[in-house]
């Protein structure tokens, strides 16, 4: 961290060297206090799954747009039952970012499906269809409708690695050009996949799996970042 004394000296000649002040904040004090704001996760037992609906009988109709089932199982139960064990494969005191439509079809069993999921840190991400049973549940962290994860990753620029959450995909998200990254669900699979740094977090197209942080590296690291405009022509 930089010393008080250095950054009073900037301060009383700044009326003289504005643009060596500015870039002194920008690069010591900005970065120091943005990191000290947010909270920032770790990458162990750090995790991401979407759209599981639970007791959501039609799930086993519904296909994929090149024609086969999105969800080939037996019952309604079988689905349940594979998605459930797959999230408990993980250790329970993960971190686990769901990013909407939990469950669907009667409350009572619905509540009793989620319970089944042992991890203790959920955080959601609200989907379309979450308004009535996920929002009665003390289950989770916190609910939110969008949320911009940071984790500890020396790889990356700052030593932290950016994630836009939300249900749905966004073409153009915050600090695209910079490196962060985008997880949606919503799409089950159906949306080819895009060039940029983002994918699908579904289980549909995750084999009804959660993926780990690690996992979601390896895929976005091989993405291209999007084109970044000149900033000497755009004025």
């Amino acid at each position: 961290m930089c010393s008080f004394w250095n950054l009073w000296n900037h301060i009383k000649c700044c009326s003289r060297h504005d643009y060596q002040f500015v870039c002194y904040i920008n690069k010591f004090i900005l970065p120091a206090t943005e990191k000290e704001m947010r909270t920032i996760f770790k990458q162990e037992n750090l995790y991401f799954t979407s759209d599981w609906h639970l007791g959501h009988d039609g799930m086993l109709k519904f296909k994929h747009k090149n024609g086969n089932l999105l969800r080939p199982f037996s019952s309604p139960e079988e689905m349940n039952k594979t998605i459930i064990d797959n999230m408990n494969s993980i250790p329970e005191d993960s971190h686990l970012f769901l990013l909407g439509d939990v469950a669907m079809g009667n409350k009572k069993d619905a509540i009793e499906l989620i319970d089944k999921i042992k991890c203790k840190n959920i955080y959601l991400i609200r989907g379309n269809h979450d308004r009535k049973i996920a929002m009665k549940l003390n289950k989770w962290v916190w609910i939110k409708d969008y949320y911009k994860l940071s984790v500890e990753d020396k790889d990356a620029e700052r030593g932290f690695q950016d994630i836009c959450l939300f249900h749905y995909p966004i073409t153009s998200w915050e600090k695209q050009i910079h490196g962060t990254w985008h997880l949606f669900g919503h799409c089950h699979g159906n949306l080819d996949e895009p060039e940029t740094r983002c994918f699908d977090a579904g289980v549909d197209c995750n084999g009804y799996m959660p993926i780990s942080y690690q996992e979601v590296k390896n895929r976005m690291i091989i993405k291209k970042l999007p084109y970044k405009p000149n900033k000497e022509v755009i004025k």
